[in-house]
């Protein structure tokens, strides 16, 4: 049957009509993006994951495992060198609630098209035929193009890293109003970093998130 995938503004039945660029933005730029959005994850991190990294835990709490098994696929899928986990403790499993309705119809959507094709990959390659491949992963190059096709809407510059500091930014902003004491050792973890030095130092704007929180 042919792949069927209808994400937001398009439908895509294969052989597709639409540009490569539209596919990748609409199909795979927009569940790739949230994804990012709602995790924190670095966009290696994601790119690697197998679909079996990740479910749904009930109707709204997605997980998803970073282990080493994906970039190690990810190498034999491209001849890509040396691609690892960054530490020991980016090795994790994250758990995500997904409030926004909209949102999460888009990525439950996307994950129930890849496991029902049976893509190894979270993110598999579209080749020059505008067709998902079922045992490869969508390359660095294209992930690079789904940023510039982002970033020529938002008229900014908001490469997809940007959206691992939105991540951290909320975080903290949604656990201070909690009074949650452990909420920069938690950010930590979730981020993958080897110390919470990192996260502050990096990730945790003061100066803004002052404002933000008056």
């Amino acid at each position: 049957a042919a792949p069927e995938l209808s994400i937001g503004l398009i439908v895509v039945f294969g052989p597709p009509l639409l540009l490569i660029e539209e596919i990748l933005l609409s199909c795979v730029g927009l569940p790739l993006a949230l994804s990012l959005f709602y995790t924190g994850f670095r966009k290696t991190e994601l790119r690697t994951r197998l679909s079996k990294d990740i479910y749904f835990l009930d109707e709204e709490t997605l997980v998803i495992d970073v282990n080493s098994q994906g970039f190690r696929e990810t190498m034999k899928s491209t001849n890509e060198k040396e691609l690892k986990l960054k530490s020991n403790n980016a090795k994790r499993r994250v758990k995500v609630i997904i409030e926004d309705k909209n949102h999460l119809r888009i990525i439950r959507q996307y994950i129930n098209f890849i496991e029902s094709k049976k893509y190894k990959f979270l993110f598999p390659l579209i080749n020059e035929n505008c067709t998902f491949m079922k045992k490869h992963v969508i390359t660095e190059n294209l992930i690079i193009d789904i940023s510039k096709e982002l970033q020529s809407i938002t008229k900014r510059y908001t490469p997809l890293h940007s959206l691992r500091h939105s991540f951290a930014t909320n975080y903290f902003v949604r656990n201070k109003a909690k009074n949650n004491p452990k909420m920069v050792y938690e950010l930590s973890n979730i981020l993958g970093h080897s110390e919470p030095n990192i996260t502050i130092e990096n990730y945790l704007h003061l100066d803004f998130l002052k404002i933000l929180t008056i």
